[in-house]
């Protein structure tokens, strides 16, 4: 894992220096070499394999580190309210666990996708799903950027007991909802592993934050303090 993050670290600094910062969304050519990347490390590592088998074992449940799926099982509440950006498996997952769940979808064939899934799983009344579309692969728009991140504004500060950042734009999102958790509530950051978060993390002043891992990428969950982020 280290060896992994040291490698896309070097070749994420390279490429800001090619193409400006944000590589992946930026620049088409270097989106493709990260996945040129992506692809030669699942046919290397074992660690996809046997991610792969659990998720094929596990159809219902989310993308996340398995280790942390089953930490989310010990902390989360049927009264819960939690926000996520990015919808799938995830956001059924979680509706059936906790008294409301609201999501954010950026692609507009998936949005209708999961309105399809939600009415069949009879979910209507808990999932509050929303189409915040992002239009483009690269060279994001900044106000596209800010109304995507910007849609948890509309939440009361404190109003809810755990995020779920797993969509676009994850800093800018990150900046957003931290005001919006309550004390002793949760962050869940997957692919928490991302260099770009490192700045993040280290400003950020928390009770406590578990780190999990598969040998692929990393699920991290934030104890927000009491008294909130």
């Amino acid at each position: 894992m280290k060896a992994r993050k040291a490698i896309r670290e070097v070749f994420i600094r390279g490429s800001n220096r090619l193409f400006g910062t944000e590589l992946t969304h930026r620049s088409k050519i270097a989106h493709g070499l990260m996945e040129i990347f992506n692809k030669t490390e699942q046919l290397l590592n074992p660690n996809w394999r046997v991610q792969q088998k659990f998720e094929r074992e596990n159809p219902n449940v989310p993308w996340f580190v398995p280790d942390s799926i089953k930490y989310i099982e010990q902390i989360i509440q049927p009264h819960y309210v939690g926000w996520e950006w990015g919808s799938g498996r995830s956001s059924i997952w979680f509706a059936e666990r906790v008294k409301q769940h609201y999501c954010v979808e950026g692609r507009r064939a998936w949005y209708n996708q999961m309105t399809i899934q939600i009415s069949e799983q009879n979910l209507e009344d808990k999932i509050h799903l929303q189409l915040a579309e992002v239009t483009s692969e690269y060279e994001f728009d900044l106000q596209e950027v800010e109304r995507y991140a910007a849609t948890i504004d509309v939440m009361n500060d404190g109003s809810l007991d755990y995020v779920i950042v797993d969509g676009h734009f994850r800093l800018e999102c990150l900046k957003h909802c931290l005001p919006k958790i309550r004390g002793g509530g949760y962050l869940i950051i997957d692919n928490s592993d991302l260099h770009t978060l490192r700045a993040f993390y280290a400003n950020l002043e928390f009770a406590e934050k578990r780190v999990f891992s598969n040998g692929l990428w990393e699920t991290t969950i934030i104890t927000a303090l009491p008294d909130g982020f």
